[in-house]
């Protein structure tokens, strides 16, 4: 287990990165711009990582992992028809409650250790692919480019949300898109 201070100097430099982020371009933060918004010394910062960019590294990575294991844990058990429209309805949940940090991390592509929107999207199409590969008989379409044209509209709809919020009406929409989706790709 790891100390609390450790712990507490990790999270307030990756925080002091993300809010620096939402404020400017990634490639004009310095590490002591990281520190001072950290309120840690440059040498507490070099003991947990190598630069700004391993900050970002794991950074994504650790969201990554948050919301493999949130699928993980929510689908794999999950059988019946409704299966895509909850996986839909908890992407737009797990955005919320990461919001600011996605923010920040779709704002910084930086491919391939830190590239945030590709792990996401791979991550959705092979969840989505297992979920889709279940019902095969009733798709029209290939489960693979169902579940890319899928995830690809999930994905714009996240973006959508993060940058602008949400509302009754785009949840009403994102709702029908999905219905539409689903009655389209569907013999």
């Amino acid at each position: 287990m790891e100390d609390v201070r450790i712990f507490k100097s990790k999270r307030d430099i990756e925080q002091a990165l993300v809010s620096l982020i939402l404020e400017k371009d990634f490639y004009s933060i310095r590490v002591h711009e990281i520190c001072q918004r950290a309120m840690v010394s440059r040498s507490t910062f070099y003991t947990h990582y190598k630069d700004k960019y391993d900050v970002l590294e794991k950074l994504t990575s650790k969201t990554r992992d948050y919301f493999e294991k949130q699928f993980e844990e929510k689908y794999r058990k999950q059988d019946g028809d409704e299966r895509l429209e909850h996986f839909l309805a908890d992407i737009y949940d797990f955005y919320q409650k990461k919001r600011t940090i996605l923010q920040a991390l779709l704002k910084t592509p930086l491919p391939p250790k830190a590239d945030f929107e590709g792990d996401f999207r791979k991550l959705c199409q092979k969840y989505v692919i297992e979920l889709l590969i279940k019902d095969k008989d009733k798709l029209s379409i290939h489960p693979e480019l169902a579940a890319a044209l899928f995830t690809s509209c999930v994905f714009s709809l996240m973006q959508w949300m993060i940058t602008h919020g949400s509302d009754q009406e785009l949840t009403r929409f994102a709702s029908q898109l999905h219905s539409h989706f689903l009655g389209l790709i569907q013999k």
